[in-house]
Parts: structure tokens; C-alpha cells; sequence
């Protein structure tokens, strides 16, 4: 006997075999293929004499099937309503998909609960125990699939004890309301999109529909700040996997974060996840959500440093550079701002303005209030080049002492590079160029500068031009870099900050008073939420262990101003402000604090600095040193920024051989991140390693794979002028050695290829025989 179910019947000798639903054409596809297309075609032929599929809109047909999932009883629904509404229209209403397939009677010989959608499943909803169904209700919050632990921390509460979250979870499987998803990771469950909407009109009856939203976005909230803490760690994989798995959950996050009237917890969730935005290949996406954040601020918090900080990686790795520029500034003045809040006697009459990353000389001075330390950083990596920096700003230079000034040689036994370097100054104080002088200019949603500027800034000395209040009206919004005066220094700051003045308390969020004295745990939990506990271990792993003493949040701000600005001069070609402004961190590099993203980032840019000045044997002593931090932390991702430039170097070198090893081996991590950025980077070296070695279609063929991953990333070559004049040699040498027609074949070849099989192509050994192998990895 065969039967259908929506659960195991339970008798004995029974077989189950379950259906899925039918399958769908594939997102971003016109293709009218898939067993879904084919039951909306049969069925409106059935009910619409004459009825076409070819004839109609194709992406509205692939949207309309994607929008039902496949679910059959759905699209014979809309089928029916094909009469009445051409496809395009159906599938726009279905926003509300109850409403637009309920109006139909259905056929008479259909049973009452088949004839419209709400009714069939009601039915079933109706069939579950009350527990089940208020499991269904609040499982409505999450988007895509989930965990047990994640359903648990969500959705428990004192009519759902945690205890009984796994079983419930277990039946609602069985009764096919959940699809149960078992992965290597563990557990995991998915709920179609149509059951999540009737779930989620069932939370809205009960008036609890904001409540799990909001203690969702808490949950992804705290795992952000876990998985960014452990970024530049021996699991960055394994986060990596985890937080792709997590994507429309945290996506979802994000919109119930920005819906707050309050901006910090979209600053908090959007900066936090810097490392997956650019870590996990989702720069366009990250922009997105972190300029809507940056367009809420009104005050100045910690998280808006770490978010304008995101923002500014981000522009940088697209090749917008006055974003980043911008970005750099504006770190530079809310972080003297919260100085300013907090109180700190240099800020006060008769005493010059503080600026991040300056230590009172007398104990006692605390330069950060209760809970300053920001949202987490964990970005992933970027290369140097990435920012830009306005000419005129004032810089650190060589000599001027770090904000601890804890510097000390190299220990034994680990490389360093000791040519060319002058000695650092005593000092207490480590300044920053553009701190209180600066404005919040808000920063467009598109990059970029004039075209042919490179993304040069508009900036004048000492800070952006703007009108005070502009950023506080629309911190992100067009136009707010435009005109206006430039905001004084000190206290005449603050008058770019709208609302109440911020106070010791303000801008605490998620992490409680984390940042004060002797504070070692933030005790995460908000309106009866159990999140996951965020550690002083957790913010010392992102920020390093001084931001969790007074002062420390200051010296974080300075470390990211003064990081933008050495890759701002590399973007530009100003060799001299990179070696400048990256001597803090070269000189810092062996004190006890662990590594971070910045610091990292600043070496990269000075080795950069160092290649393209021919001082090939610093450069490289500069990587060796960076791939003994990485290493000492298990790291891949900076390691691989690292091997990148190493290949650059070795090709400058003439070692060919040993520059494709260099490049393959960054590659490969890359392919594993989808760090898009590095892959495009990566591609363009192998290339100009090919020509240098005379493979000329082979390097056609890279340059056209390269081109293809820089068309969906942004600026190719990130605008960094060596970069771009390499590749324009290689791409005329190249043509000249092939002829117009085979250059334009091997490099459609290699643009047209799909993305994988083209890296799978670059990664073929190609070094035997290459000339000067150099060292092995």
C-alpha cells in the first residue's frame, strides 16, 4: 500500500520515502527548465485555453516558481489565478502569498483544506500539539536554515524550557513543518519560506513578534563577536564555514538592526562583521549594510569607530579610495570625541586636545569610559593598497613612539628586517594626523571620486571639509562631503554630533563594561535573552589585551587611522607616507600584544613600499616576519596577503619560478576563503609571472580570468598604480607576441571560463624549467 503523509504513520513494516519539493530553475537564471516550470505550464493550459509559457515573461515565470519553492499545491494554486492575472503581476503579489492564492474556490472535487494555501496549511498547523505550534511561531524569526543550539537560545523561555527545544524540534521534523539537515557541523534545520510566513503572522497574533526579532538579531549579535574574535586563529575555516552557513540569518539580523530608532545595534552587527564582509568575498553586500548603519549615527559610540573602520576596508579593497580616506579621518575624530565624553583632562581647557592613541604621562588618566571597547573587528585580510589618503594630512613619521610604548627587538631566532629603519624617539604619545581637527563628512553610497582621479580625496590640511552636522543627519547619504566649513578643533567638535551629549554609559551595547578597569566579562544578555557570553578574551582577541584598560580603545583607533592611511599612500604611490605611517607597527611588531588585522595590514603595506622601491631584501625580511605572526596563530588568510606580495617580490627579482609558487600558494587559500579581492590579485600576478616566462597565451588567458573576478569585486588592481601599470605591460606584451586575434580568444577563454575551472587552470604547475627557482615554502 501506498500513502502519502505528512508524517511517519508508525506501523510496522513502513517504508518512508520523502518527496522534496519539486526543483526550481537556479537564482539569476531566465532558463524555464525544472519540473516546477513544467506543473505551472500543464496546469494553466489547463485552466487558460491557449495558455503559452514561451510567450510570457521568463524572469517573471522563474521568479514566480522560485517564490512558491516548488511546493506542488502552490503552484497549482497560482495556476489557477493565471486566469485572472498574467504572471508578471501573480508573481510581484506574492509578498503575501496567502492572500494572492487564497481567492480561488479551487476545484469542487478537491478536499476543503487543498483549496486555497492558508487553508491547507492551517490544517496541518491545526494537527500539532500547542507547544509545536508556539515552536513553529517563534522559529518564524529565522531566515534559511539553523541550529539546535540557535533555536534554543532564541526561542526558550519559561513556556518552552531549553529541555524540551530538542524534541519539539524533532516532531516539528516529523510532521514536516522542518526539514531536518544533518552536515558535518552537526544538526541543522530549514523551514520553507511559505511555512514561515503563516509562523510568522502566528507570532504577530500573539504580540511577540518583536521580542524573538530582537533577541535573533542578539543571538547572531553574539556569535558575530565570537567568530571575529577567532578570525586571525587556527579555526578561521572553520568560522569561515560557519558564517557562510549563518548568511541569511545574519542578513535577517541586520534588517531588524536597522529598523531600530537607536543606530547602535546596526552599527554594532554591520561593523562586527568586517571579517565576513571581506573575508568571506561579500564586499558590495557589506558597503550595503554598513553605509545604512553609518547613515543612522547621531552620537559618537565605540561602534561607530568600528564601523566607519569596516567601511573603509571594504572602500579600500573596492579601489575607493576617498571613501577610505574619509573613513580614516572620521575614526581619527569620534575617537577624540569619546576621550572628550569620558572626561580625560587633556581634553579640557589649557590642556591640547587628546587624539587616539595617546597615553597620559601621569597615572590615572583614564582616556576611555565604561564600555568604550567597540564592536567587535575581526576583519578578514586586505593587501596594501587599499586605502587611499588626502595629500596634505600630516603624518606620523619614523621616530615617533607607538601609544604603549612597549617596542623591543626581535626575539631569537625570528626574522627582521633592520636596514633603513631609524630609530624610534622616546615619547608618551604617538599623534594622529587629522584627530580633532576633523569632521564627520558622511560618505556617499557610491565610490569613488571624479573619474581619473584615482579616488583622490578632497581634503584640505588637517581634515575633511564639511558642515558640522551633515554626517549626523545622514552619516552615509549623498552630498555630505559637499561644500560647508571645516569644523574646528577640541570641544567645537562635539558640534557635529546631534541629540545629548554621550556619557560614560553611552555606547556600552553589547558589551557592558567591558572596557572598563579590571572588567573581564560582558555579561550578554538582553530582555531575558541567553546569548553567548562575550569574554574579555573575546575583545582582546580582536582588539588586543589593551583595549581592555583605560586608554587601550584609544590606541585601537589609532592603530586603524594610522593602517588606512599606510595603505591610503600606497593606492597613491606615496611611498614615503607608507614607510611613515607604518613604522609604529614595523617597530611594534614583537611587543606582547597578539597581532591584529591593522597591524598586520600596515606591514603588508610596508613591504609593498619596500618592492616597489627596489629594497627587495627589507621587503622581504618584512614578509618573513608577518608569516612568523601568522603562523604563531595559526593564520591563513594575512599569511596569504603575505605570499601574494612575497610573489610580487621574487618576480621583481627575477626568480620566476620561486613568484608563481608564491602566487599558487596564495591562491589556494583564497579559492578557500572566496576572498574575491585575493583572487584577483593572485590571477594578475600568475599572468605577469607567465609573460615574464614567455607564455604568452597563458597569460592572455589569466589576464581575461582576472578581469572577470575584478568586474564583479570593483576597481581592478585596486587602483594602486604599480599594479595597474604591471598588468597593462603584460597585457601589450602579450598581444604583441600573440596577434590581435589569439590574444582576444585567450583572453575570452579565460573571461568566459566559469570561475572555479579558471583557478583550477592557475594553480596547473607551470614553474619546472621557470628560471632562479629561489627558496621553497
Amino acid at each position: 500500500m501506498l500513502a502519502t503523509s505528512r508524517r511517519p504513520l508508525e506501523v510496522a513494516g513502513e517504508t518512508l520515502v520523502v518527496i522534496e519539493p519539486l526543483p526550481v530553475p537556479p537564482a539569476g537564471t531566465t532558463a524555464l527548465v525544472g519540473d516546477a516550470v513544467t506543473l505551472l505550464a500543464e496546469r494553466a493550459a489547463d485552466v487558460v485555453p491557449g495558455f503559452d509559457l514561451g510567450s510570457e515573461n521568463p524572469e517573471a515565470v522563474v521568479r514566480l516558481c522560485r517564490r512558491l519553492e516548488g511546493i506542488p499545491l502552490a503552484i497549482e494554486l497560482a495556476a489557477a489565478r493565471l486566469r485572472d492575472l498574467p504572471v508578471s503581476y501573480l508573481a510581484d503579489r506574492l509578498d503575501d502569498r496567502f492572500a494572492a492564492l487564497d481567492a480561488d474556490p479551487g476545484s469542487p472535487h478537491d478536499p476543503p483544506w487543498h483549496r486555497a494555501l492558508r487553508t491547507a496549511v492551517g490544517w496541518s498547523h491545526e494537527l500539532c500539539e500547542p507547544a509545536e505550534r508556539l515552536l513553529w511561531a517563534r522559529l518564524s524569526v529565522f531566515a534559511g536554515d539553523f541550529d539546535t543550539e540557535a533555536a534554543r537560545r532564541v526561542c526558550a523561555d519559561e513556556r518552552l524550557p531549553e529541555s524540551e527545544i530538542g524534541l519539539l524540534l524533532d516532531a516539528l521534523a516529523e510532521d514536516s513543518v522542518l526539514t531536518w539537515l544533518p552536515t558535518g557541523a552537526g544538526e541543522r534545520y530549514r523551514m520553507l519560506d511559505t511555512l514561515r510566513e503563516y509562523g510568522a503572522r502566528l507570532l504577530r497574533d500573539l504580540g511577540e513578534e518583536e521580542r524573538f526579532k530582537q533577541r535573533h538579531r542578539e543571538h547572531y549579535l553574539s556569535l558575530a563577536i565570537k567568530g571575529a574574535a577567532g578570525w586571525l586563529g587556527p579555526g578561521q575555516l572553520s568560522w569561515y564555514d560557519r558564517m557562510v552557513g549563518e548568511h541569511d540569518n545574519l542578513r535577517a539580523a541586520l534588517e531588524v538592526a536597522l529598523a531600530a530608532e537607536d543606530a547602535t545595534p546596526a552599527l554594532e552587527l554591520a561593523g562586527v562583521l568586517a571579517f565576513f564582509w571581506y573575508g568571506c568575498g561579500h564586499a558590495k553586500e557589506g558597503r550595503h549594510y554598513l553605509q545604512q548603519a553609518l547613515a543612522l549615527a547621531r552620537r559618537p559610540e565605540p561602534a561607530l569607530v568600528q564601523t566607519l573602520w569596516a567601511d573603509g576596508l571594504l572602500a579600500a579593497s573596492q579601489g575607493d579610495a576617498h571613501g577610505a580616506e574619509t573613513r580614516a579621518t572620521q575614526i581619527a575624530t569620534v575617537a577624540h570625541d569619546l576621550r572628550t565624553t569620558s572626561g580625560d583632562p587633556q581634553s579640557t581647557p589649557g590642556h591640547p586636545p587628546a587624539v587616539p592613541g595617546q597615553v597620559a604621562a601621569a597615572s590615572g588618566h583614564s582616556s576611555v569610559v565604561p564600555g568604550q571597547v567597540a564592536a567587535a573587528s575581526g576583519h578578514s585580510s586586505v593587501v596594501p593598497g587599499q586605502v587611499s589618503a588626502a595629500s596634505g594630512h600630516s603624518s606620523v613619521v619614523p621616530g615617533q613612539a607607538s601609544a604603549a610604548s612597549r617596542h623591543s627587538p626581535a626575539p631569537p631566532g625570528q626574522p627582521s628586517a633592520t636596514t633603513g629603519h631609524p630609530p624610534a624617539a622616546s615619547s608618551d604619545s604617538a599623534s594622529i594626523p587629522g584627530g580633532p581637527s576633523s569632521t564627520y563628512g558622511g560618505l556617499p553610497p557610491t565610490s569613488g571620486g571624479p573619474p581619473g582621479t584615482s579616488g583622490d580625496a578632497a581634503a584640505t590640511s588637517g581634515g575633511l571639509s564639511a558642515t558640522p552636522g551633515d554626517w549626523a543627519v545622514n552619516f552615509g547619504g549623498p552630498g555630505a562631503l559637499s561644500g560647508g566649513s571645516a569644523a574646528t578643533s577640541g570641544g567645537h567638535a562635539r558640534a557635529a554630533f546631534e541629540g545629548p551629549a554621550a556619557t560614560s554609559g553611552d555606547g556600552a551595547g553589547i558589551y557592558g563594561d567591558a572596557g572598563a578597569p579590571g572588567a573581564s566579562t560582558a555579561s550578554y544578555s538582553h530582555a531575558g535573552t541567553r546569548g553567548y557570553p562575550v569574554t574579555g578574551g573575546d575583545l582582546a582577541g580582536i582588539y588586543g589585551r589593551a583595549a581592555l584598560v583605560p586608554g587601550g580603545f584609544g590606541a585601537y583607533a589609532a592603530t586603524c587611522v594610522r593602517a588606512l592611511r599606510s595603505a591610503a599612500g600606497v593606492i597613491r604611490g606615496d611611498l614615503a607616507r607608507v614607510l611613515a605611517e607604518s613604522e609604529p607597527a614595523y617597530r611594534d611588531r614583537w611587543n606582547d600584544e597578539p597581532p591584529t588585522i591593522a597591524g598586520l595590514l600596515a606591514l603588508l603595506c610596508r613591504a609593498h613600499a619596500l618592492t616597489v622601491a627596489g629594497r627587495l631584501d627589507e621587503a622581504i625580511a618584512v614578509l618573513e616576519d608577518l608569516r612568523t605572526l601568522c603562523d604563531g596563530r595559526g593564520e591563513q588568510l594575512m599569511r596569504s596577503h603575505g605570499d601574494f606580495l612575497r610573489g610580487q617580490a621574487e618576480l621583481s627579482s627575477g626568480r620566476l619560478a620561486a613568484a608563481v609558487r608564491y602566487g599558487q600558494a596564495a591562491l589556494r587559500t583564497k579559492r578557500r576563503l572566496h576572498d574575491s579581492f585575493g583572487i584577483g590579485l593572485t590571477v594578475d600576478l600568475l599572468a605577469l609571472a607567465a609573460g615574464a616566462a614567455g607564455q604568452a597565451g597563458r597569460a592572455a588567458r589569466l589576464l581575461g580570468l582576472a578581469q572577470r573576478v575584478w568586474s564583479n569585486h570593483g576597481q581592478a588592481q585596486a587602483s594602486v598604480p604599480e599594479w595597474v601599470a604591471a598588468r597593462r605591460a603584460c597585457e601589450t606584451h602579450a598581444r604583441a607576441a600573440l596577434g590581435d586575434s589569439a590574444y582576444a580568444a585567450a583572453y575570452r577563454t579565460g573571461f568566459d571560463s566559469d570561475v572555479d575551472a579558471g583557478i583550477a587552470y592557475a594553480l596547473e604547475p607551470e614553474g619546472e624549467g621557470l628560471p632562479h627557482s629561489g627558496p621553497h615554502l
